[in-house]
């Protein structure tokens, strides 16, 4: 039996209707849940008695390796980016209930998600959401910073200015840029050869140029390409030749100077790094507690 027009017409308005009620059911529902993921507070601390008297105190310890000195307070943890699941369990912090576990972005300050980066995070980190814009570290400065093996290029080491890592690096002479093509116009009076101004191909030949030009390190303050946009700073060492593979950001085989990385809470700890691995592409930056 054949539809008549007008049939056919409501028939298919009704197919419309159902299927935009189901939509609406399935965004309200995502939305119910991701409201009621509650906000996570980080804690301030007015003097050491008190961040002693909390689990706070053995979570600090572990991260730092010290706690900070009298004239520290009052700390607030608020402006922490990263924390770290393995030392919150051991140090009986309840965060569970405040992670979405989702693939969502945040959206309110300080909110707990994961997977910042989109690929080259430590495995158990998790980030405080910060919103831009981000401001350049001045040179000398030692940065909390998180590095994962990585693959682009052979000279550089890559970089996110984490707070609350727990390992500090010495930018030495430094210079920030907004976005990468910017560095590339500045160091090799080029464009970056790509669509989406990423410019990986000009990697080696950029940070070559720095290195030569005195730069230790070289920044990105605008580079939004992390899962959920501009969400951190990246850096980017210069003489790393090859190591930006491992996870300490150079070879196996080279020794690190000290005086690359530290640890404490006035980063003047020597910071013995250890890769997590062996194998290039899964090994992240760490100081050996030992």
């Amino acid at each position: 039996m054949s539809l008549t027009p007008k049939y056919a017409e409501r028939l298919a308005f009704g197919i419309a209707c159902a299927v935009l009620l189901t939509v609406t059911i399935v965004l309200a529902s995502l939305l119910a849940n991701r409201a009621s993921v509650p906000q996570f507070v980080m804690p301030v601390f007015n003097s050491l008695d008190e961040l002693k008297r909390s689990a706070w105190s053995a979570y600090l310890n572990s991260v730092y390796g010290s706690l900070p000195n009298s004239d520290a307070f009052p700390l607030d943890l608020s402006t922490f980016q990263v924390l770290f699941s393995d030392k919150l369990d051991a140090a009986g912090i309840t965060y569970k209930q405040y992670v979405d576990g989702g693939s969502s972005c945040p959206t309110t300050h300080n909110q707990l998600y994961t997977d910042m980066s989109g690929s080259f995070d430590p495995s158990t980190s998790l980030f405080l959401w910060k919103a831009p814009p981000f401001a350049a570290f001045p040179s000398s400065s030692r940065v909390e910073v998180s590095h994962c093996g990585d693959d682009y290029g052979n000279v550089g080491a890559w970089y996110y200015a984490v707070k609350g890592s727990g390992v500090f690096l010495n930018l030495g002479t430094t210079i920030a840029f907004r976005k990468h093509a910017d560095a590339v116009r500045y160091f090799l009076n080029a464009d970056c050869g790509d669509m989406n101004d990423e410019c990986v191909p000009k990697f080696d030949a950029m940070f070559q140029a720095a290195a030569k030009k005195g730069y230790d390190t070289v920044q990105f303050l605008e580079h939004g390409d992390q899962r959920c946009g501009l969400s951190a700073v990246e850096i980017v060492r210069t003489r790393a030749n090859g190591g930006g593979k491992y996870g300490c950001g150079v070879l196996p085989t080279t020794s690190e100077p000290q005086t690359t990385y530290t640890r404490g809470w006035d980063a003047t700890l020597p910071c013995d790094c250890k890769d997590d691995s062996q194998t290039t592409m899964s090994s992240c930056l760490k100081c050996s507690t030992s």
